[in-house]
């Protein structure tokens, strides 16, 4: 309430207004006190954290200010001097002008644009004010950015948003457009052409054209609202959520009472959800985690996995493919009948097959092939040098076409 020098505040659930910053005096006073004794002048913009605080941008003060939850105020960036220095240092050292639009993240960490030309965060545990968009030599035009680091771009930022994730959205209102710096600090366009004008409602946001947006802000789907200043319009861009088909992996085969390990890559789901895992679709675990084990029946499993988001109504849900695993052996002619001996057990470096035989395969316990090759009949040597110490199956095929599987111990 810029002309009556306070911040005033509406109770959602009784309609009442009360004042929570400011005595109605234009000044600077009252840090450490109750914020409703102190005096600010040129509030430009405000912001609350997920914890109650609540940070405005006293401009004309050239200081970012903080209410906490019992009410106190104090400063958190500024000097009083209208120039922009301090960079990598206390935000409580560093100078700031031209506040316009302030933002906190999941964290409490402070972001604000300033007639730099760039975007100042504020570590909320360490107090440093870095620069994270634009060079800070008031340079917005022009527009330089996308597909660089955004402390190398040209933007004149007003308003910006952060999703829970960390991204930055930023109102460039010298360039009508709408930014975004992604995770790794690389900024690109998500809204606009760069042509101050109005056009292409129901369209790519980036075909679209904006005129001088002055601030930005996010729903919990992180769909963009944008104040399309002069087209004197709010407008929205929303995205797709639908969750990826999770891919599942495991072995395709597995001994028959043995543990089995599967894995499911989630693709989208937001920032929680679950997984529901079938085997021949009964239900058999749920978790919150991509990883689930089980033990191996006989017959094959059919195993698939249905990813629940916790945001619903952001995501919806989505099933995997069948992931199949099989029991070992796969197929048996007849159980082998002629004396095969396997020995010795557990092994060392070698293992020795007597009797009429003609092939071997070596598997991990959970099925995996890891050594195959021809037998003769009579007596034979299989050298487990290079196999660590563990336990493995060795299927010994005979000359009628019968099969015999055993545990052995690698030493």
């Amino acid at each position: 309430d810029g002309g009556n020098y306070r911040i005033r505040k509406i109770d959602a659930a009784t309609g009442i207004i009360s004042t929570v910053v400011g005595n109605g005096s234009m000044g600077f006073s009252g840090d450490g006190l109750a914020a409703t004794s102190a005096e600010i002048n040129g509030v430009q913009d405000i912001t609350m954290d997920n914890f109650g605080n609540l940070y405005f941008n006293d401009g004309s003060n050239f200081r970012v200010r903080k209410v906490d939850a019992l009410g106190i105020i104090t400063t958190v960036a500024g000097t009083g001097v209208s120039t922009n220095t301090g960079d990598g240092g206390p935000a409580t050292s560093a100078t700031v002008s031209g506040l316009l639009g302030i933002c906190t993240d999941a964290l409490g960490n402070i972001y604000i644009t300033d007639s730099s030309a760039s975007i100042r965060k504020i570590n909320v545990s360490t107090g440093i004010i870095t620069r994270v968009a634009g060079m800070g030599n008031d340079t917005a035009l022009p527009y330089l950015g996308d597909g660089l680091f955004a402390t190398s771009s040209h933007i004149g930022a007003d308003g910006v948003a952060v999703d829970d994730t960390g991204n930055i959205y930023i109102a460039d209102y010298s360039n009508s457009r709408i930014e975004k710096v992604d995770t790794f600090g690389i900024i690109y366009t998500i809204v606009g052409t760069g042509i101050a004008a109005y056009c292409c409602d129901g369209g790519a946001a980036t075909a679209a054209e904006i005129n001088l947006p002055e601030n930005v802000v996010l729903d919990q789907c992180n769909n963009v609202y944008i104040s399309d200043y002069g087209n004197r319009r709010v407008r929205e861009v929303t995205y797709p959520y639908n969750v990826i088909p999770p891919t599942v992996t495991g072995p395709s085969s597995a001994m028959v009472g043995s543990v089995v390990t599967v894995n499911a890559t989630v693709g989208g789901g937001g920032s929680g959800y679950t997984i529901h895992w079938y085997n021949n679709s009964v239900l058999f675990n749920t978790t919150t985690v991509p990883m689930v084990t089980y033990t191996k029946g006989t017959g094959t499993d059919n195993i698939t996995a249905t990813v629940l988001p916790a945001s619903t109504l952001c995501y919806d849900s989505s099933t995997s493919v069948v992931l199949t695993i099989t029991a070992l052996p796969e197929s048996v002619n007849h159980v082998a009948v002629l004396p095969i001996h396997i020995y010795p057990n557990p092994v060392g470096d070698v293992v020795n097959v007597d009797g009429d035989v003609v092939g071997y395969t070596i598997y991990s316990i959970v099925g995996a092939t890891l050594l195959q090759g021809k037998l003769v009949n009579g007596s034979n040597n299989i050298s487990m040098k290079s196999f660590t110490a563990g336990l493995y199956l060795l299927e010994v095929t005979d000359g009628e076409g019968g099969k015999v599987v055993s545990k052995i111990v690698k030493e």
